[in-house]
């Protein structure tokens, strides 16, 4: 009988695949070939499983969990590029999300073990320095995959892991290893590897970046060129004075702006000349790319790089200025609805009239209306001590908090608002109101497990849904209630926009139609202000998943044959 690296008495051949290299190398070989999640959570339950007794670790276990490591990294690349697929529902990226980020915790908790860094029992050992560089490197990767996968859901880490990272840096560098590159890949692979303190500036770095307006794309970017940009940078003495940043590693805190006036812990200090100036030069990169990609598809990308870049490059800076706000905010508290999604939008604004709060939901299934979330006020009684509790928890309202003429602040407690992501499309309706603010999410934070909180841009204050005919379709006569039906395509449900009235320069009139049904330059018929236009499409403003947002030319006012 052996000992496992976790303390799980078994079969060193037949019961602990975490025994050797060869054992495990040969149980990764049963991993199902076509299942990347299946052999992720595969993964996670071995490590679950084993480690209950947490005894010390060896060099041959020490091997074994960074032979798994390494085996797992092409799987954990296709899990996390599926994730970032648009076109995938909600419930399998929750799946995805939490596949990985299960592995990351226990992979990084794994190294936590055979480093000494957790709680340990009495008379354990720590591992032989010759495993530690790798050791320590490889559990602020982890640590670092799960704050990223953590940024995705806009979450900020609490003061108890800020310590545990700290404390895993110190013991780091208590054992001569911190700045030591590992590689997963082995020596094959020098240009893959980093210090275990290159991957802790990552962590603390990114969470620098943490202001809930970064989409997922942009935070993939910012990770991807901060991997390169952090090789230039270490931790050092604390100076006298300077524009850097500094880390009390006895407080619950990332890296500060200010040196603290009293430090609970070792102060050090980061010097960010080196990142801005490769952050200078990236955006010299991508201005040369924006210019000779024009007109071509790949230019949105480029100018979206670029916009991040520059964005980023306020966001590294310890003294930056904070971003105005598009408008004065005014206190507004009071329930409002929520449709989140097109199909949801699309279900609510059929209903004319404004919500009351006791009325009951009005939509069939066939509506959709799971996704439209509607404002309730939550329970409340009391018990026989005259105590004040909730019944029956409602989640599903939301709360408005203020407005302004460009934006809005909204709470909400449902799994819809958990859901979202910097870019969705919501309509809004407060209590009361018969017209619907179209909005586009700009900021999400988690305040709590439950509460999420969304800063949105108000891009209509009076969005009306309309039916638009292709104009290709209007020319044979024949119709059912004025839609010409002789093509097949009697038309589709989109949302006309009224120009706002708080924007300066020439009035722009524009539509959210279905992403589908989107083309430069197409004409179509639809009801604008009260009278029949042909229109024909024209700028790309924004587009999501399923939605486009498009400026139009009015080309034709006449009526409708």
């Amino acid at each position: 009988m052996a000992t496992t690296l976790f303390g799980m008495f078994r079969g060193a051949r037949q019961d602990d695949p975490l025994a050797s290299v060869k054992a495990i190398t040969a149980w990764a070989a049963g991993l199902p070939a076509n299942d990347p999640l299946g052999a992720l959570e595969a993964v996670v339950r071995l490590l679950e499983d084993a480690s209950a007794a947490q005894p010390a670790a060896t060099l041959s276990r020490v091997q074994a969990l960074q032979a798994l490591d390494r085996l797992t990294l092409p799987i954990q690349a296709e899990i996390l590029a599926q994730h970032r697929l648009p076109s995938l529902s909600e419930d399998v990226r929750r799946r995805l999300w939490h596949a990985a980020n299960d592995l990351a915790r226990w992979l990084a908790y794994a190294y936590e073990q055979a480093g000494g860094v957790a709680p340990a029992r009495e008379g354990e050992r720590k591992p032989p320095q010759l495993a530690a560089p790798g050791i320590f490197s490889r559990l602020f990767y982890y640590r670092g995959l799960q704050a990223r996968l953590g940024l995705l859901h806009y979450e900020s880490w609490i003061p108890g892991n800020w310590k545990i990272l700290h404390s895993a840096y110190r013991e780091a560098c208590a054992q001569g290893v911190a700045t030591q590159p590992f590689a997963p890949g082995g020596p094959a692979e020098p240009g893959d590897g980093c210090s275990a303190e290159q991957e802790y500036l990552q962590i603390l770095l990114l969470q620098r970046v943490n202001s809930g307006n970064l989409t997922a794309n942009q935070l993939e970017w910012a990770g991807q060129w901060l991997r390169t940009w952090a090789r230039m940078l270490k931790l050092s003495e604390p100076p006298a004075e300077g524009d850097g940043y500094w880390l009390d590693s006895g407080r619950g805190e990332g890296l500060l702006a200010k040196r603290p006036g009293e430090p609970e812990g070792e102060l050090l200090y980061l010097d960010v000349r080196p990142l801005h100036e490769q952050v200078g030069t990236l955006i010299a990169l991508l201005r040369e790319q924006v210019a000779q990609s024009a007109g071509h598809p790949v230019q949105r990308t480029h100018e979206e790089q670029l916009a991040l870049a520059r964005r980023l490059d306020q966001l590294w800076r310890p003294q930056a200025q904070p971003r105005a706000r598009r408008g004065e905010r005014r206190a507004e508290k009071r329930p409002v609805v929520v449709a989140a999604g097109w199909t949801a939008m699309i279900a609510a604004m059929r209903t004319a009239g404004a919500h009351r709060q006791h009325e009951p939901h009005r939509y069939t299934y066939d509506d959709a209306t799971s996704l439209a979330v509607r404002g309730y006020v939550r329970s409340v009684e009391r018990d026989q001590f005259g105590n004040v509790i909730e019944r029956a928890l409602n989640r599903h309202g939301w709360q408005l908090q203020d407005t302004s003429d460009s934006g809005a602040r909204i709470l909400s407690a449902t799994r819809v608002a958990q859901q979202q992501q910097v870019g969705a499309l919501l309509a809004l309706q407060p209590d009361g109101e018969t017209r619907w603010r179209l909005c586009i999410v700009r900021r999400l934070r988690r305040r709590t497990s439950e509460n999420t909180e969304l800063g949105v841009e108000i891009i209509a204050q009076n969005a009306m849904m309309t039916m638009v005919t292709p104009l290709a379709t209007r020319a044979s006569g024949y119709s059912v209630n004025g839609i010409d039906t002789a093509s097949g395509n009697p038309g589709f449900h989109a949302l006309y926009l009224p120009p706002q009235q708080y924007t300066h320069g020439t009035p722009v009139h524009s539509l959210v139609l279905p992403a589908s049904e989107f083309a430069p330059g197409r004409r179509l018929w639809v009801r604008a202000d009260g009278a029949p236009r042909e229109i024909r499409l024209f700028v790309l403003l924004e587009q999501g998943t399923d939605w486009v947002w498009t400026s139009f030319e009015v080309q034709d006012a006449a009526k409708p044959a």
